[in-house]
């Protein structure tokens, strides 16, 4: 296609098409010197319609003109219901990104590699992000999920060290999947939504300044290193909904001073609060112990104290791994 401005005509390449319709479908508000490096922010105009194709503006390393290379910002102003795989990853300078409020789903890679987004509001029309679909967000501070989505796929918001700010604005997200908010290590705090019952493998992990961590009720299953490595967790209550919890689930929370296990837990996998040696209170309230391994509680303090139901106290004395604490249990 052509883009012009000021008298000048410009080649833009387009890797596939978007279904649009009319003229003017796409503007800038840079300039065509040494097009398209001064481009600025790309805005994709209404008669750009129901979806945008997999890879149409994805940027790779080729010889002829692409504007995701140097735009500065995005934003969709149609009525787009899909953002395909792949469609505008890579674009690395971009620093702003404007969702159309018509969006209902984000698919894989979309929008990966955007190193310079500084913060992202997902509409509340948005059901579904793919796998991968922000992964590697490196300079993003601030995330607000929108109402409306149920399912945050794979790797969706992988790696991204400056996030400060994470907002769930609804109550429809069942699941978190695997390593999707991996490694936001400048996050202090983090509150679940009521809706999510399950929490996969990494999805949190290495949140290493945070010191709150709000598990809604109606949780179901927290997977393998979910919250591993939260080093500055303090305290920790695992609903009465949750049935079991992973191994390493909270491995090397070296902080965390008082765990309270809910009712529902039956299970406790090997390394599950393995590292957590300022354990001193921990509070299990099932009246059946939960079975655990034997490195359930590795490196666990001698001078922690287990409290447990008083009528269970003889069988948690006698399970099997629960005996080798016997003598740090009292009964409540």
């Amino acid at each position: 296609m052509t883009a012009e401005k000021n008298g000048t005509t410009e080649v833009l390449h387009l890797n596939a098409p978007a279904i649009s319709a009319g003229q003017g479908a796409i503007s800038f508000d840079g300039s065509l010197a040494s097009f398209p490096k001064y481009i600025g922010n790309v805005t994709l105009e209404e008669s750009i319609i129901n979806k945008i194709e997999a890879n149409a503006f994805y940027y790779s390393s080729i010889s002829y003109p692409n504007m995701g290379a140097y735009a500065t910002g995005l934003t969709i102003k149609g009525a787009v219901l899909e953002i395909a795989d792949y469609a505008f990853g890579k674009w690395g300078l971009a620093t702003s990104l404007t969702l159309p409020a018509s969006l209902h789903t984000i698919g894989m890679y979309a929008f990966s590699n955007w190193t310079s987004l500084v913060s992202l509001d997902i509409p509340d029309t948005v059901t579904s992000i793919g796998n991968n679909a922000f992964t590697t967000p490196s300079s993003l501070e601030s995330l607000k999920i929108g109402t409306s989505v149920v399912t945050i796929g794979a790797y969706a918001f992988y790696t991204c060290p400056n996030l400060t700010s994470l907002t769930f604005n609804g109550s429809k997200l069942t699941s978190i999947v695997d390593y999707a908010f991996y490694g936001a290590v400048k996050m202090t705090s983090l509150t679940l939504p009521s809706s999510v019952t399950d929490i996969a493998t990494y999805a949190f992990y290495g949140w290493t300044l945070a010191t709150t961590l709000q598990l809604n009720t109606g949780l179901l299953t927290i997977w393998s290193n979910a919250f591993q490595a939260w080093t500055s967790l303090a305290s920790l209550k695992i609903p009465d909904t949750v049935t079991s919890i992973g191994t390493s689930s909270f491995e090397g929370c070296s902080n965390l001073a008082e765990l309270t296990v809910g009712t529902g837990v039956t299970s406790i996998a090997a390394t599950a609060f393995a590292n957590c040696t300022k354990l001193l209170k921990i509070t299990m309230n099932r009246t059946t112990p939960p079975t655990i391994s034997s490195n359930t509680f590795q490196n666990l303090s001698t001078s922690c104290v287990i409290y447990v139901p008083s009528a269970a106290l003889a069988a948690y004395k006698a399970a099997s791994n629960w005996a080798s604490y016997a003598n740090q249990m009292v009964g409540i």
